[in-house]
This record gives structure tokens, sequence and C-alpha cells, in this order.
């Protein structure tokens, strides 16, 4: 195995949070008096900065219009986005498998560290995860290359021993300008031909894939 350290994203790469994260951004919108919005037309913003999510949902560049947004989707979060929220079918067996081989594994996502910490202490694998990098513990959340320059840090590991595995070209820019190697999976919301054409090791279905890849099981 190339790798001792493996990364990846939450949303669409390890688990579906589509349910609260729709519920989060009404209850965002409706603070600032705007209408709902619907899953379809959220969907392609999950994985974006709350700021940028905003942005993109109302075509409102204003930047206190958007904290007031965050803050509305940070509170309502805070009540049960956990339990909205599920892991992928070949998640655990990934993480299991991972811990098999001695291969440590961190989550590098625009999610606050406690949702992650949240999701997976209710399905009792919270021990699976060594390190959580949230949307609130950088500065710059992806594409910038902040969280998984941090990870390296904290495994104290060259780029080369690393792998980053994502569902959006947001991921895969990140990886690229941190200079790890990345693999692209298809349950992202927004799968097209940029995505693709980014710098990657593999394009595959899903994170069971991803296994069956790294493991040739």
């Amino acid at each position: 195995m190339k790798y001792s350290v493996i990364l990846s994203d939450f949303d669409y790469t390890l688990g579906d949070a589509t349910d609260g994260i729709v519920q989060c951004v009404n209850a965002g919108l409706k603070a600032l008096g705007l209408p709902s919005s619907d899953v379809e037309k959220v969907r392609p913003t999950v994985g974006l900065s709350l700021e940028r999510t905003y942005v993109e949902l109302t075509g409102d560049t204003d930047m206190d219009n958007a904290r007031r947004f965050s803050e509305a989707f940070i509170e309502e979060a805070d009540k049960d986005m956990a339990h909205n929220t599920r892991l992928y079918e070949g998640t655990i067996p990934f993480l299991k498998a991972l811990r098999d081989h001695g291969i440590r594994f961190g989550v590098v996502t625009t999610k606050h560290k406690r949702r992650i910490t949240d999701i997976f202490g209710d399905y009792g694998v919270l021990e699976y995860l060594d390190l959580i990098v949230g949307g609130d513990c950088v500065t710059n959340v992806k594409p910038d290359p902040e969280g998984i320059l941090q990870s390296l840090e904290f495994f104290d590991v060259s780029p080369d021993e690393v792998l980053f595995v994502g569902d959006t070209e947001v991921d895969a820019k990140a990886a690229h300008s941190a200079g790890v190697d990345f693999i692209g999976v298809r349950t992202g919301s927004h799968f097209h031909e940029e995505f693709t054409n980014l710098p990657n090791v593999a394009i595959l279905d899903d994170i069971s894939a991803v296994k069956s890849y790294l493991f040739k099981t």
C-alpha cells in the first residue's frame, strides 16, 4: 500500500445529509424573510461554504446577509443535523478495512467538526476517525488546501503518503493544491466533465469501490 494516510470529504462521499441540510438552508432563508428552497436547488451547493451557499441560492452578494443566513443555518443544525444524516452502506466496511491495514484516516469537510463527531458517534464508529478537520477548524475551506495541509502536519507525513477521496471538483482542486493524490467518487450531485479532467488516480462509483480499488477485494 502506497498510502499511510487516507483523507476524505464527508458529504456525498461518506454519507448523505441532504434532508438535514435542506432543513437548515430553509431556516437560514426564513431568517432573512426569503422563500424556501427545494432539494434540487440545495443539493448542488452541498460542500460549499455557508456564505457561498447563500450567494448561489439567492444571487445576493451582501456578506452581512450571508452571515445572518449562516448563523441561522448553524442554529438549526445544532438541533438535529446528525439524526438527519445517513452513512453510505460501504462507509463502515471502508473504515474497518483501513484500520485492519494500519492506515490512518481523517475527514476534511466544510461541516463543523462537532457534526462529524455526532454523526459517527451515532453509528458507534467514531473510533475509526483519527482526525476531523471541520470547516470551523480552518480559515479557508476547500478548494483551499488548508484543511489537507493541516492534516499532513497532524499525521507528520509527506504529500506522497496521502490519498484524498471526494466527490466534487472542489475536493479535487484542494487535493491538487496540497500535492496529494486524489480519487473521485460519483455519488455526488455535481459530477461532470470538469471533475474528470482534474488530476486524479481514479474515478470510481462509490466508497465501496474505493475500498476494492485500494485492497483489491
